[in-house]
């Protein structure tokens, strides 16, 4: 498989992930999920900019791929990178303990419990081809929540080329890997209600198939196949 393919393929998957809110209303907070991708972070400090919120929840400790990166958890960096964009530090509240998207939302339902807010409007910041999974998952595990789904405006092939650069905390090969991993997730998770159940259509079912029989496996969960 040529790199077209992978990147044809890989495309057709990070799309299929896409599932932001176009319109946003002003919420109690903005919830931003941490991960490897600082990009969450800048777009979470521009809604603040924007007065969507009042405070920004930064939520996430070291998962599978940041705790070999970072010593601080990702809520924590993530709150330093809103704080040089100018957000103060009173309008952030982190929660640095949670190492999946499950604890994410468990951790900072029972913070915002704590804070008297658990009847909160959220605005949710995910990585735009992890939104439909973070979506679901939150629509699962939070039921009755009002939230909607923002992400950073950028698509495949910026998020490709940032890989392949060198620049980026994580390899494009891994990047591949995070959305065949991330298929598979959205099909077996809600059996076991983690999240609630996504349409994946059978062309984005095959391409991912094809990356993982091209050796694109890594974030793949053990013991388990869907093909």
């Amino acid at each position: 498989m040529d790199s077209q393919d992978i990147d044809r393929l890989a495309r057709l998957i990070f799309e299929y992930g896409e599932s932001a809110d176009s319109e946003l209303m002003p919420a109690s907070a903005i919830l931003a999920f941490g991960s490897h991708d600082e990009h969450v972070a800048e777009r979470a400090a521009e809604l603040w900019h924007e007065g969507l919120a009042p405070f920004i929840i930064f939520t996430g400790g070291l998962g599978r791929i940041t705790k070999r990166l970072w010593q601080e958890p990702e809520a924590e960096r993530f709150a330093h990178i809103a704080e040089e964009a100018g957000v103060p530090v009173d309008a952030i509240v982190t929660e640095p303990d949670s190492t999946n998207t499950g604890d994410n939302i468990r951790f900072t339902r029972e913070l915002m419990r704590k804070k008297g807010i658990a009847k909160a409007r959220l605005i949710v910041v995910e990585r735009p081809y992890r939104a439909l999974r973070t979506r679901a998952t939150v629509s699962c595990l939070w039921p009755g929540l009002t939230f909607q789904v923002a992400v950073p405006d950028i698509g495949y092939d910026e998020y490709a080329r940032w890989y392949a650069s060198g620049l980026a905390p994580i390899s494009k090969h891994e990047f591949i890997s995070v959305l065949v991993g991330d298929v598979e997730r959205n099909v077996i998770y809600p059996e076991r209600g983690w999240q609630d159940p996504v349409m994946t259509p059978e062309m984005v079912l095959d391409a991912s198939r094809m990356l993982a029989q091209a050796g694109y496996t890594e974030q793949l969960l053990p013991d388990v196949s869907i093909w």
